[in-house]
């Protein structure tokens, strides 16, 4: 039996009414109504950087940056379901929604949030060194 795939992009079904998969968000607060699999994996996700303050918000951030294939796969998402959101889970459990109407396409997606919770997830988006 393969493990599903606990981190990774999902496309938000946004009618929870008969949901098989139902993910908690990190703080525990919210669930969310997802598909079994990701339409983007965790391999596609090339890097991530430092954390970083962004003095405008006031908030620290940093920047996942996706692979070419990943960056691909987003492109014809956004192309085909205009109005989906993409919800980005780490060890199952939502970190952020990602609403890209209006807004650029870019292989890098930013990820803001507040200390301890961004620590974690960039602890568990860094790539272990060789």
């Amino acid at each position: 039996y393969a493990q599903a795939v606990s981190t990774g992009f999902f496309v938000l079904i946004e009618d929870k009414t008969g949901c098989t998969n139902l993910i908690a968000s990190l703080s525990g607060g919210e669930k969310y109504c997802l598909p079994n699999d990701p339409v983007i994996t965790s391999v596609e996700f090339e890097s991530v950087s430092d954390i970083k303050y962004d003095k405008a918000s006031r908030m620290k951030y940093i920047n996942l940056k996706l692979s070419h294939e990943g960056f691909k796969i987003l492109k014809t998402l956004i192309g085909r379901l205009p109005d989906s959101k993409l919800v980005l889970v780490i060890d199952n459990k939502v970190v952020g929604i990602f609403d890209r109407k209006g807004k650029g396409l870019n292989r890098i997606m930013p990820i803001k949030g507040d200390s301890p919770n961004l620590h974690w997830i960039h602890d568990k988006l860094q790539k272990p060194k060789p």
